[in-house]
């Protein structure tokens, strides 16, 4: 049985679509790219492709990686946790699970929530630069856990394929950056539109 949830923070456990679209809106002008006017297509894309998405040269493609990672890290730094998912948090903990969470962006955010919640007994805050896949890897050796003893929840198509890569159970979060259909496109174990059906997921774990 699954004993420890792992989620990505950003977009999954915090709020970060808005305020990702809106530094997009703020950027176009610096780095030459056309406004988008469809905010849904944003969900649809995979988010390592933003720069090609939007039509950032490719000679300014890793300034403007730089850049917005840098003004979404100061425009989460008062970001809290819903109540729904304080609720959800709150009662896997009580349940006997290990809640865990890697984030690379509001770093200084996020602690600030661990330290108030006491929810996450497993965290890995870092400022890397490295494909998902391998964080999680680095991950499990780390907290000395093997593939079968995970859920990871995530909201983009690279959650996904990463954890799929590495045999952990995968759950799709339908709230965050990515639209329920690329994230299904990619085939997690789990689709969840609501933090309460996490509820559901790992009830069923067991059985």
């Amino acid at each position: 049985m699954s004993q420890t949830l792992l989620f990505d923070v950003d977009g999954t456990l915090t709020d970060t679509f808005d305020k990702a679209a809106k530094i997009i809106d703020d950027l176009a002008t610096t780095f030459k790219y056309p406004v988008v006017q469809d905010r849904k297509k944003l969900r649809r894309i995979d988010w390592r492709d933003l720069p090609a998405f939007l039509g950032v040269s490719r000679f300014r493609r890793g300034r403007f990686v730089k850049v917005f990672r840098e003004r979404l890290r100061q425009a989460m730094r008062t970001e809290s946790l819903s109540d729904d998912i304080n609720s959800v948090l709150r009662i896997i903990t009580t349940s006997g699970y290990r809640v865990g969470a890697m984030t690379s962006s509001s770093l200084s955010n996020f602690k600030r929530i661990a330290h108030e919640s006491q929810y996450f007994t497993l965290t890995d805050l870092g400022d890397y630069d490295v494909n998902k896949e391998r964080v999680l890897r680095d991950f499990l050796s780390r907290f000395n856990l093997s593939p079968n003893e995970v859920v990871y929840v995530g909201d983009e198509i690279e959650d996904i394929e990463a954890a799929k890569a590495i045999g952990l159970t995968s759950v799709g979060a339908a709230w965050g950056l990515n639209h329920e259909i690329a994230l299904q496109e990619q085939r997690p174990d789990f689709v969840v539109y609501k933090p309460e059906e996490l509820l559901t997921v790992i009830s069923g774990l067991g059985e």
